[in-house]
């Protein structure tokens, strides 16, 4: 009898264990994984580490397309300053963008491309190179993470709406200052517009 109890008693406990080992035990914040369990682990860190090897290519193609951007952007702005030396200022006022822009207008296209990119914008409108009055200078000063200035001002340049071409960087990791000239902006009927190099600075935040 007591043979046939221990028996009883050791196939309990052998089938406790199997059980155990495949479903794993649960008792509050105590917690051990069974084969089951272990799996499931498994499968999920596998497919996290699936997810974030898919991302970082993501990144990095990004990355890689945003940099060979920025070497056309660099490159195009290098042979049109090397064109603009080499101008008169006869030649540049011809070839001065003839658009004509409210100022308005300007502050919706160019505060959504800020918005968009997660960027802090403050542009000044001052006196314009040519030194005349329907002409004028906007002043951009950029503050935010390094790729989304970058990127802003890709946007801007390859606004069709705008044809900025942006000049004299200054730029650091979180921050920059550069230029658009002559841009051709439309007068308020009755008014004029101030020579003065503070005649509208507005500021734009994410």
């Amino acid at each position: 009898m007591r043979k046939t109890l221990l028996s009883v008693l050791l196939i309990l406990i052998i089938a406790l264990a199997i059980l155990l080992m495949v479903n794993g035990l649960s008792l509050g914040s105590f917690q051990i994984n069974g084969f089951k369990g272990i799996n499931n682990k498994n499968d999920e860190l596998t497919q996290a580490i699936s997810d974030a090897n898919s991302e970082n290519d993501n990144y990095t193609s990004a990355l890689s397309k945003l940099e060979t951007d920025v070497e056309s952007l660099a490159d195009a702005k290098k042979r049109y300053l090397d064109l603009i030396a080499q101008s008169s200022e006869s030649e540049i006022k011809d070839a001065t963008q003839t658009k004509t822009y409210t100022i308005e207008y300007l502050w919706s296209k160019i505060g959504n491309h800020a918005t968009k990119e997660g960027v802090t914008l403050k542009m000044d409108v001052v006196s314009s190179t040519l030194g005349e009055q329907e002409y004028r200078n906007l002043n951009f000063t950029v503050d935010g993470e390094y790729l989304a200035i970058v990127q802003f001002i890709y946007d801007l340049e390859n606004d069709s709406d705008l044809d900025f071409i942006a000049e004299d960087f200054d730029m650091t990791s979180k921050h920059a200052t550069f230029t658009v000239k002559d841009v051709k902006i439309q007068q308020e009927l009755g008014t004029e517009t101030s020579t003065d190099d503070t005649s509208e600075d507005s500021t734009v935040s994410e």
